[in-house]
């Protein structure tokens, strides 16, 4: 665990709505985009988080961010990026909490030890976001097997393995959830997109085949 925050409880109408209080969610690609927003409406929710991505100094923005964002309710914030002005709006006497883990999902046979890291701050994640993702947006004759085979292996090889090594512990607790991100090119085909196309075609397909073999029979 490379860092560790707390911050305010949810409003009481997403109390009423909709609560994930007790549970740990797990989010890859968390220091930007949809799974720093992803985040964000995870702890609002109430479960707690660990951030991973490949910059320590990205995801502990993210955290921040998130924390002021929500005593804000929810508002646009005029962020600012400096560490030490950042830390002045941490509070640890609040009651939920965030902590962040600088890994590199891509290196697939090392995703058991972030499993083994994720599940010491707050127990095992019962709740994994597979936002990490790439999309070089090149040309078909620009393309190297180095390019494909990178982007394959982010966005479609990394959800699985780590999905592996989470997942036994979601059955023995007997409750699981696994979010993966698809995209319009999961069934359409876009300019300069054939290896990111591909992936997330290979992402849906992935999702169903997660269903069928880790739903809970009957």
């Amino acid at each position: 665990m490379d860092c560790q925050r707390d911050t305010e409880a949810r409003s009481p109408l997403q109390t009423q709505l909709f609560s994930l209080q007790g549970h740990t969610a797990l989010v890859t690609g968390a220091g930007s985009g949809l799974g720093k927003y992803m985040a964000h409406a995870l702890l609002h929710a109430g479960a707690n988080l660990i951030l991973v991505g490949r910059t320590l100094d990205r995801l502990e923005a993210s955290a921040d961010e998130i924390f002021l964002s929500l005593k804000q309710q929810g508002g646009h914030l005029a962020y600012d990026s400096d560490p030490a002005a950042r830390s002045a709006h941490r509070d640890p006497d609040q009651n939920k909490r965030i902590a962040c883990i600088a890994f590199d999902v891509s290196e697939l046979k090392t995703l058991p030890e972030l499993a083994q890291k994720a599940s010491q701050p707050f127990g095992a994640p019962d709740i994994l976001v597979n936002a990490a993702g790439l999309n070089p947006r090149k040309p078909w004759n620009e393309l190297t097997p180095e390019i494909w085979e990178y982007t394959l292996r982010l966005n479609l090889s990394a959800p699985f393995f780590l999905a592996q090594a989470l997942v036994p512990e979601m059955m023995r607790q007997r409750w699981g959830r696994i979010i993966n991100i698809a995209s319009l090119q999961s069934s359409r085909a876009f300019p300069n997109g054939l290896p990111y196309g591909a992936s997330k075609g290979g992402i849906a397909q992935l999702t169903r085949g997660m269903a069928e073999a880790w739903s809970r029979p009957g």
